[in-house]
């Protein structure tokens, strides 16, 4: 403030200043609700997009065997009959030690007994995975014997 202010013009520069305070104040509680909608959009939008994934179209797998949820009864289909160590090896003599898209077998409606035998040994983890790609652990004898 310069030297020659009346006490009028001192009063209202300092109000003046107050009222500047109180609108940086409005703003910046302002600018955090803003960042905070924000936030809460970009969070939906990762939820329902985690959401697509996990329910992608019928006959893909989203992701590592996250099946979309179709009710079936597994007395009904022949992959789930037979014991897990056959399983293996009936995918043995199929795939061999070769990896497989693990949407492949769906996606381009291979035999329903591989798919179902997909399902059933990547729910039972005898698998290793890699960017969408499986195959048969190296020791998947000794980890069914395991079992």
């Amino acid at each position: 403030m310069a030297i020659f202010e009346s006490k009028d013009q001192k009063q209202h520069a300092q109000q003046y200043e107050e009222h500047l305070q109180l609108l940086r104040m409005q703003q910046e509680i302002e600018h955090q609700k803003m960042k905070a909608r924000e936030q809460q959009a970009l969070n939906q939008i990762a939820m329902h997009s985690a959401a697509m994934n996990m329910n992608s179209s019928p006959g893909t797998l989203g992701g590592y065997g996250q099946q979309k949820k179709e009710r079936f009864n597994p007395n009904s289909r022949e992959a789930f009959q037979i014991p897990l160590s056959q399983l293996v090896t009936m995918w043995q003599i199929k795939h061999g030690d070769q990896w497989v898209e693990a949407d492949a077998p769906i996606a381009t409606n291979d035999d329903p007994f591989y798919i179902d035998g997909l399902r059933r040994l990547l729910k039972a983890e005898l698998f290793e995975e890699y960017n969408g790609w499986v195959r048969l652990k190296e020791n998947v004898e000794n980890v069914l014997a395991n079992r």
